[in-house]
């Protein structure tokens, strides 16, 4: 269903024009938003949205929707864990108190970076 898409994305992706100024970030954001509202040719169904649960879970039934998401959701949890442990060893945090932060940032997400931004706030505030 992508694949089909795609002719019609990087149509209108080159349409809307794509100056150096913006950067990688720029055109992955506005290729992001294009392919997640661009209509699939061929089909008669109202296209699926990311801001709604009902949305989310069409677009999750496509296998490839779903690895892409997995493997988003993998990259961050990655990366969160990393920043949580660098800045908790700058901060002196024990490995033991940043335990919780990290398994609320694999259950949770940004839950667990919000935690850990608490708790070397906390401890910054009692020194």
């Amino acid at each position: 269903m992508v694949n089909a898409r795609l002719p019609a994305v990087l149509a209108l992706h080159r349409r809307v024009g794509a100056g150096p100024k913006r950067g990688f970030a720029g055109h992955h954001l506005q290729l992001v938003a294009v392919c997640c509202h661009a209509p699939t040719p061929g089909t008669r169904h109202r296209q699926a949205r990311f801001f709604s649960l009902g949305g989310v879970l069409s677009l999750l039934r496509q296998p490839t929707a779903a690895l892409a998401a997995w493997v988003h959701i993998l990259a961050f949890d990655l990366m969160v864990g990393l920043y949580i442990r660098h800045e908790g060893a700058i901060a002196g945090i024990s490995h033991w108190a940043l335990l919780p932060c990290y398994v609320l940032t694999l259950m949770f997400g940004p839950l667990g970076l919000l935690t850990f931004l608490a708790l070397r706030w906390g401890i910054a505030v009692a020194a």
